[in-house]
């Protein structure tokens, strides 16, 4: 258990993490924290990482528990890290204010300590060198350079075949067919979204599915609205949402931690949930789009940038 205190007033107020352990590449690691504030102080923000996440650390929820029996606030933040070795999972910071001042303050929590395994064997055996091809003697041979012969005066004769039909038959030259129009964002993203309806993914690899689905989802918003989505964890996007998705962020936030779950959490829906959810993603892409049409949307996307 590792524990950080503020320097203001260290003993009446402190923000406790624990958990951790030895886990595989992927595997949820939940963290609980235990905020203890001063007396009459009220939350100001929900437990967040004080720092920018790395891209090998992935915040896939945050839960409020029923309070301790002393009166802490208790949380849950379940992560899941995508690098291998002896790693710490990242300070969290709750956000306070105390009674009758309008300043805020926060505490922070300290790191825990958290073994990350690989899910290959360190006993896999290495692949062998491949055998060079061991060359013929004697008679043998003699034969392959009969047989060898004997092929490139085949070759030979059916290269001079062609070559005499071909200056007797001139092609005619092909008409270059007309360039295609390049897709704008919504519609290549809807197209896609639409095909991957008959994508034997549904039934093979349902997670690579849902990882298809959002990967178009967060490509638009990037290529739309200019926010960096496809390499955000969905609390960051979900932050960085411009005003014009304000009335979206409800089914946003629902859609992508769905797939967070699937990705990250390993479970497994039926066929016929990963489709609805592939309807619930069209949905969401078309209000995205009817919002990005509305006359302030352009400006919003250009402030953002």
């Amino acid at each position: 258990m590792a524990v950080l205190l503020t320097p203001r007033a260290a003993r009446a107020q402190h923000l406790e993490a624990s958990g951790g352990g030895t886990v595989t590449v992927g595997d949820t690691v939940t963290i609980v924290l235990r905020a203890i504030l001063p007396a009459g102080a009220t939350i100001a923000a929900d437990p967040h990482p004080r720092d920018s996440l790395p891209n090998s650390v992935r915040l896939l929820a945050m839960d409020t528990l029923p309070r301790a029996p002393d009166g802490a606030r208790r949380y849950r933040a379940r992560i899941a890290f995508f690098q291998t070795g002896s790693l710490t999972s990242p300070a969290f910071a709750v956000g306070y204010r105390r009674a009758g001042e309008e300043v805020p303050d926060s505490i922070v929590s300290g790191a825990v300590l958290v073994t990350v395994t690989p899910t290959l064997p360190d006993t896999a055996v290495a692949m062998r060198d491949i055998r060079p091809i061991a060359s013929l003697g004697g008679a043998a041979a003699g034969a392959s350079r009969w047989w060898i012969a004997a092929i490139a005066v085949l070759i030979a004769a059916a290269a001079a075949a062609v070559a005499l039909r071909s200056r007797r038959r001139p092609r005619a030259a092909m008409p270059a067919a007309p360039a295609a129009p390049p897709l704008g964002a919504y519609e290549a993203a809807r197209r896609h979204l639409v095909a991957l309806a008959s994508s034997a993914l549904i039934g093979s690899d349902v997670a690579a599915f849902y990882d298809d689905v959002t990967d178009a989802l967060r490509r638009y918003l990037e290529a739309e609205f200019g926010i960096p989505a496809v390499h955000r964890t969905t609390p960051e996007l979900l932050r960085v949402l411009p005003p014009a998705l304000a009335e979206t962020e409800a089914a946003t936030s629902a859609a992508l931690g769905e797939a967070d779950f699937v990705k990250f959490a390993r479970l497994r829906p039926s066929a016929d949930t990963a489709r609805a959810f592939l309807a619930g993603a069209v949905a969401l892409l078309d209000q995205w789009h009817d919002a990005a049409l509305m006359p302030n949307a352009a400006e919003e996307a250009d402030a953002l940038r």
